[in-house]
């Protein structure tokens, strides 16, 4: 799956880059279905069916809390028909411009099987798209929806279009200043010193060195590139009101793989873990939307499935790191990050061998005082 990423950098950068224009959202709370194409890599990859059905509520201007349910349909690799009912639930930011409203968000679910193989697994998700009111109560619906099942073991990518259908319509552009309808009146925004986030994301490996690999003696399975699930936390502070200190710690799966061996190999994955911390720049705290740098020292961890073709568990390297933010809240912020760590890795056939790591991480930032 090589394209979905950037699909979705494109859509998150839509999301976050518009003008912010003070015009309604036309929908309280409002129902969507949509369908579409959905690429996968779980017990085979393909292309299946997703078909979803989504509540929008939007408890405050900007903030959109959505439930979901999500039926998926697909082949194994041993071409037997699956299907998956997933209910989630997504946090997001949406921007308003009129009748247009991109968002970016993430959130948290499960997967059951309806027909298949019988499983039960925890889901997490990010998303991105648009929606568009062609009036008062009816609407557009396109988004791209990346999800880890069973993190971080396999992932599916929804390419979802449908329709919306507002059930609390606005009407009109005055009221009190608490309803997301409204026009706020500016307040003063005081910058936060503290902050802490959570992002879900992939890593687009495109490495052409095995990391890892399982043999019986004749045949063996080895680790191979491709987009991975991943997640990072990370606690920062600003120093000044355009310069602070992060931490982070991010991870990655990867469950790609090739080859055989005589004996089954459940949950195969190549892992890394990143912990780094950085110094960041950012532009101006006090507007609703931000960019901001940071790079600093990283430490990579090598773990997984079988044997590891390095020569180490562990290298040192350094990360950089660009992104945008969006303020949903006075406290809440919608981040879309872009983290390439840098490295030099040693292995045992290939020698030493420079690498980059790129995670793309949309993700929620909740700073305080």
């Amino acid at each position: 799956m090589h394209r979905p990423a950037s699909r979705f950098v494109a859509l998150s950068l839509l999301a976050l880059m518009y003008p912010v224009c003070q015009l309604p959202a036309q929908g309280r709370l409002a129902l969507g279905v949509a369908a579409g194409p959905s690429p996968y890599d779980l017990s085979g990859t393909g292309t299946g069916t997703a078909v979803g059905g989504f509540l929008a509520w939007r408890p405050a201007r900007g903030l959109v809390v959505e439930p979901g349910l999500t039926v998926f349909s697909y082949r194994s690799q041993f071409d037997e028909r699956t299907t998956l009912v997933l209910p989630e639930v997504s946090i997001q930011g949406e921007l308003v411009m009129g009748g247009f409203r991109p968002f970016l968000g993430g959130g948290a679910g499960g997967a059951f099987a309806l027909s298949g193989v019988p499983s039960t697994s925890v889901t997490l998700h990010a998303v991105g798209g648009a929606r568009l009111d062609l009036g008062q109560t009816w609407g557009l619906l396109g988004e791209m929806r990346i999800r880890a099942i069973h993190p971080w073991t396999g992932n599916t990518v929804d390419f979802l279009v449908g329709v919306s259908r507002a059930l609390r319509p606005y009407s009109g552009t005055t009221g009190a200043v608490g309803e997301p309808g409204a026009v706020p009146v500016p307040s003063p925004v005081v910058p936060s010193r503290f902050e802490l986030s959570a992002h879900l994301g992939v890593h687009v490996d495109r490495s052409s060195e095995a990391d890892r690999a399982i043999s019986d003696g004749a045949h063996a399975m080895y680790a191979t590139a491709g987009e991975a699930s991943a997640w990072s936390g990370r606690l920062g502070y600003w120093v000044r009101p355009q310069l602070g200190l992060q931490f982070d710690v991010s991870h990655s799966s990867n469950a790609a793989w090739e080859g055989s061996t005589s004996f089954p190999v459940p949950g195969f994955a190549n892992r890394t873990t990143y912990l780094s911390a950085r110094g960041m720049l950012r532009s101006s705290p006090v507007r609703r939307f931000a960019a901001y740098a940071a790079a600093g020292p990283a430490l990579m961890l090598y773990g997984g499935t079988g044997d590891n073709l390095r020569t180490s568990d562990a290298d040192l390297g350094g990360v950089l790191d660009v992104g945008a933010r969006l303020r949903a809240t006075p406290r809440l912020q919608v981040e879309l990050s872009l983290s390439n760590y840098l490295y030099s890795s040693h292995y045992q056939n290939e020698g030493r061998v420079f690498r980059h790591d790129l995670l793309i991480l949309p993700g929620l930032v909740y700073t305080w005082h």
